[in-house]
């Protein structure tokens, strides 16, 4: 039988016999073409991300969300998120693991490029090299760090050696007039490809004094 004939036949189906016959004869086929289809979507969506890069920068906020709107208002172009009343104790407590997950899975699929918070929070989630946060030296040269060495906080690595974790911000006229605590601190993700629209951010706030 042709394919014309086989056709011309196909279309006095009723729509079930339609179907148990497309189920017998080209099942197989319907697989490999589906497996097909979806490797064609996903190196298609693999291609647009690679030259259509997202342009938005997210950093996420812990301990102070009570500064969302003043970060907001640094740089338009930058979403800033909390997590809402979540602190460096409820985290270091373990009534915070659906907030350790959740910042984990952002930061693994890159939806979180840097989050600000205390350095009690950004040591305890730092707990290897490169776990959740980015060694300063890898963002900024020696000189750079050696400028900003007042406002460095070190994470401690499992050899024994110290680096530079996070940036001191807490003297940024964004946050006078409320409760800061014991500093705030802001750290790149160690995912992030936004490094140098992190860096302008981070130079905005710092710049804002008095």
């Amino acid at each position: 039988m042709t394919r014309r004939e086989e056709w011309e036949r196909f279309k006095t189906f009723s729509f079930s016999t339609k179907v148990q016959y497309v189920y017998d004869n080209y099942l197989a086929q319907l697989i490999v073409g589906g497996m097909i289809l979806i490797g064609v979507t996903i190196i298609g969506l693999s291609l647009w991300g690679r030259f259509h890069p997202d342009e938005g920068v997210a950093i996420g906020v812990i301990d102070y969300d009570g500064f969302m709107e003043r970060l907001e208002e640094v740089d338009e172009e930058v979403s800033i998120g909390t997590y809402q009343g979540e602190t460096y104790e409820m985290l270091e407590s373990g009534e915070g693991q659906n907030v350790l997950y959740a910042l984990a899975a952002q930061i693994s699929t890159e939806d979180l490029d840097a989050l600000v918070a205390g350095p009690d929070t950004i040591l305890f989630l730092q707990r290897e090299s490169d776990d959740f946060f980015l060694d300063l030296a890898s963002v900024y040269t020696q000189e750079e760090l050696d400028a900003l060495e007042g406002r460095l906080l070190y994470k401690e690595s499992e050899n024994g050696n110290r680096y530079p974790v996070a940036i001191d911000i807490t003297d940024s006229s964004v946050f006078s007039g409320g409760n800061t605590g014991n500093g705030i601190y802001f750290a790149y993700a160690v995912t992030t490809d936004k490094q140098e629209q992190l860096r302008a951010w981070v130079d905005k706030v710092i710049a804002r004094q008095g």
